[in-house]
């Protein structure tokens, strides 16, 4: 039991042991609380339960709805730059593909240059040592009608002497065999 330590709180007093001993149990309240508890229940479960449960329903199915369009997103992301790496992939083997063919094809085309100036030089070669040989042929033609001018003189101006006229003769047999090899 309640006991106020002053007189102030006699009111509350007074008002606790009235409670106390005037209270009694009657079931018809009893059972009308319950109802009345069960209608509010009720109430409370149609008006506010339902739209609040109603409410987060349609965000979990949001939450939801947004992770599988996020999932998909991923999937395609994923799907994309396989197929962006695969090309990265063809794209640099189809480069050092055309770079090998590049490559052969100098190759090719340096072998072909290089085997027509080996050519042109060896033609210029052949041609040099023909103008030599021609040049050189003349050189020593002009060389022996100079000779066999001067010979006559030399046999002339010294009739009497021996070797001067094998000259003339050794002269004349190379002459002859000149014209005969031309």
């Amino acid at each position: 039991m309640y006991r106020p330590a002053d007189a102030s709180n006699a009111q509350h007093v007074h008002f606790f042991t009235h409670c106390e001993a005037g209270m009694e149990f009657d079931w018809l309240t009893f059972g009308f609380e319950i109802v009345n508890f069960l209608v509010l229940v009720w109430l409370l479960h149609r008006l506010l339960y339902r739209p609040v449960l109603a409410m987060i329903q349609r965000r979990r199915d949001e939450i939801a709805a947004a992770a599988r369009a996020a999932e998909a997103q991923q999937a395609e992301a994923e799907q994309r730059k396989a197929e962006y790496d695969r090309r990265l992939e063809d794209w640099a083997g189809e480069r050092a593909g055309a770079r090998r063919e590049l490559d052969e094809e100098l190759e090719r085309e340096r072998q072909r240059r290089l085997q027509a100036l080996e050519a042109e030089l060896a033609d210029r070669r052949r041609r040099e040592e023909t103008l030599a040989s021609r040049q050189a042929g003349q050189a020593r033609e002009a060389a022996e009608r100079a000779a066999l001018a001067l010979a006559p003189e030399v046999v002339v101006a010294d009739e009497y002497e021996q070797p001067a006229a094998d000259l003339v003769v050794d002269l004349g047999a190379d002459r002859h065999a000149l014209d005969i090899a031309r």
